[in-house]
């Protein structure tokens, strides 16, 4: 796999992490109205929730690790072989209920990659810079660090 292969992936799964929210509309066209806010609000909490469940059952870490059983073992098997398997989430209310958001649109995906031969400091070092010109990609307008706090930041691409 070519240098550029690995780069565009690790973006991708980068971006595939990241939780995207955003309106059906371009943002410079829409007016965020609050009950779409609220909505959202209650979507980021659901999710927040689940993943605090999750990570607290000590069996996991990955969103991976708390796959469905039947299907965990063939994603394992696809990430190993070099595939990228991305999937949508849907969160759910505390009734099952999908989350509906009145005049937005929740794009959330999951998805995994390995990077064979990289350490995590690695990953971390090349995540923590991501202006470093070696990362120069045709679909990546411009990136940079819009705030860190310790171990947190959060990016721009």
């Amino acid at each position: 796999m070519s240098a550029s292969t690995r780069t565009r992936r690790a973006a991708a799964i980068v971006l595939a992490l990241v939780t995207a929210a955003g309106p059906a509309v371009p943002l410079h066209a829409a007016e965020l109205r609050p009950e779409t806010a609220r909505a959202f609000d209650a979507y980021a909490r659901t999710l927040e929730e689940r993943t605090r469940r999750e990570l607290a059952t000590g069996t996991g870490f990955l969103g991976l690790d708390f796959q469905d059983p039947s299907v965990a073992p063939a994603t394992r098997s696809r990430i190993i072989a070099g595939e990228v398997p991305v999937s949508r989430m849907a969160e759910r209310g505390h009734n099952a209920e999908e989350i509906d958001v009145p005049e937005g649109l929740i794009n959330h995906w999951r998805g995994a990659i390995f990077v064979p031969g990289m350490t995590l400091d690695q990953v971390l070092t090349d995540l923590r810079s991501p202006q470093v010109r070696r990362h120069v990609q045709d679909d990546v307008l411009e990136s940079r660090v819009l705030w860190r706090k310790g171990d947190e930041s959060q990016l721009f691409l």
